[in-house]
Order: C-alpha cells, then structure tokens, then sequence
C-alpha cells in the first residue's frame, strides 16, 4: 500500500513538472520564385525577396493569468539554405518576456519589430517593392512594451542600438537611446494607426499614419511616413495598396509608392513604384504567387520593369 502511494506520489509530481513546461511550435514560412530584375537585367530563381523564415516560439502558463514567453525567428534564403542576413542567426525576432492578464500586457527584451513597423498595411512584397518607412525594421537591445483589448492595441519600444547591426554608437557615453510609440485599432472591416520614434541613428525621428477599409470583395490600404535624415536630408513616402478577392482562392492586388526625398541642398530625388499581383491558394497554407512592377529613379534617371513568379508554404 505505501509503495503504492509513494508510486502515485511521484506520478502526480511528475504530471505537474509536466504541465509546467513551455509548450514549443516549430514555424515558418519557404518562398522561393524565379525573378527578373530589371535593373540589372538578371533572371534568377531565387529566395523571393527575403520572406523565407524559420522561428520557435514557446509559452508557459504561470497561472492567474500571467505567462511567461519567448521567440526566436530566422530570416532564411530558400534558394540556397543559407541565412539570409548579416545581422546573426535570429535576425527577425529573439525575444523574452511575460504576460499579464490573459495577455492584455506583455513586457519583454531582445530583438523585434520596432513600434513603427508595426503599423505598416502594404499586403504585397511585389520584386521591387520598396519599405513604406524609412528606419529599419526591427530593434535589437530594447526593451518592449505591448497593450491589446478589445480592438485596440499599443506597441512602444526604448533600444540602445536602433535597428541597424553596425549602429555602435547608440548606448555610449554622450548619445541617446532610441524610442518610440504606436498606436492601432482594428475593427472587422477597418483600421487605423500612427506612431512616431526617435531613432537617433541613420534615421534621426520619423512618423507615419495607416488605414485600411474593406468593403467585399476589395480592399483598399493606405500609409504615409514623414522622416528626418541624419544627414539633415527629409523623406516622405506615400504608399498605396488596392487588393480583391476574385474568388475564395484568388486575389488580385495593385500597389503605388512615391518616395521622396528633399536633400540638404535643396534638391529632390523621387522614386516612383506601380505594380500589381496576383495570388491563388491551393490550400490554407500553399499559395502560387505573380507580380510585375515598374519602378523610376529620378536619381539615377534610370527605369526598370520587374517581375517575378514562384510560390510559398506556410507551416
């Protein structure tokens, strides 16, 4: 008998070891496509735009509410199996933290989107399509804080080294950290958004605005990004996006970019982006993908027509 319960005393010890342990999912997302790159006239299969990933993430639940959590997210190059970056192995996302009241608020440290990435609505990635903002996306050496309820979500961020690998001076004596604050709500067929963060590397200060609204089958998504240059040079980028959904498997989209850039001396380079797409859905997870772009420098006085075909699966 007191084996017998000394026996159940360790199964029952052993159970809850067990219930306390992050539960672990393996994710990502392979795209590869075959190119034609205008500019310097190359047709290619390659890795579709750097949109290959490889990520863990893991939760644990540490009861009344309260979780503790992390992810580790690679940028990879589906053509060749390598590391599609310089910036380390997790690139896209290395972070840990906790959360708090079923995660309403969520405090966590290491590398991730900054808070103004977080309110971009372009839906396309077309071969050469250009950011709607000016920073880097993600920050590395920060500090994050998430709010979300009913709709509403707020992201803000503080960093000593911005977003850019080679950013060395942020954190040193005399320079000041990063920072930044966006805001969004989201409704069934609408949303909205605007943040603004002072980079102090690159990019000095930047904000920008988003909205999208859906009226089926279309979508219509609009942003704009306003940044001061550490070179005194001011950029401004608008970025439009129209896309509908022809049947349950079949979208079509249309994108527009100006990027627009009054350099210290007075003068203006602009580059111009148009391109549409087209995506079919074999599944949930599998999609076959087209776009053709047309892009002008007025720097370079150059012109290019690009385009590409390929597909992705996520997992």
């Amino acid at each position: 008998m007191k084996k017998s319960l000394l026996a159940l005393a360790v199964l029952t010890a052993a159970t809850g070891v067990a219930q306390a342990a992050s539960s672990v999912t393996l994710y990502g997302k392979v795209e590869a496509a075959y190119q034609n790159k205008g500019h310097d006239s190359k047709s290619v299969m390659q890795d579709s735009g750097g949109e290959s990933r490889l990520g863990f993430k893991g939760r644990e639940d540490l009861g009344n509410g309260m979780a503790a959590f992390f992810q580790l997210e690679a940028q990879v190059a589906a053509d060749t199996g390598a590391l599609n970056n310089t910036d380390g192995m997790f690139n896209e996302k290395s972070l840990v933290g906790l959360s708090f009241a079923n995660d309403t608020h969520k405090i966590y440290f290491g590398r991730s989107a900054s808070p103004i990435d977080r309110i971009g609505f372009s839906t396309d990635h077309l071969s050469s399509g250009l950011g709607w903002k000016s920073s880097a996306g993600n920050w590395q050496n920060a500090a994050f804080y998430d709010y979300s309820s009913n709709g509403f979500s707020v992201a803000a961020g503080v960093t000593t080294k911005g977003g850019l690998a080679g950013n060395t001076t942020e954190g040193t004596k005399g320079t000041k950290a990063a920072y930044g604050l966006s805001a969004k709500y989201e409704a069934s067929n609408w949303a909205l958004a605007a943040g603004y963060q002072k980079d102090n590397s690159t990019v000095k200060s930047e904000w920008g605005v988003g909205g999208k609204y859906t009226f089926n089958p279309v979508t219509v998504a609009l942003s704009y990004a306003d940044a001061k240059l550490a070179t005194n040079a001011k950029e401004r980028r608008y970025h439009a996006t129209i896309s509908a959904a022809l049947t349950s498997n079949d979208t079509l989209f249309a994108n527009y970019l100006k990027d627009k850039t009054k350099l210290a001396g007075a003068s203006i380079a602009n580059k111009t982006h148009f391109g549409l797409g087209y995506i079919h859905a074999l599944s949930k997870r599998t999609e076959l993908f087209a776009n053709v772009g047309r892009e002008k420098d007025s720097v370079t006085s150059t012109k290019a027509t690009n385009w590409d075909v390929g597909m992705r699966h996520s997992f």
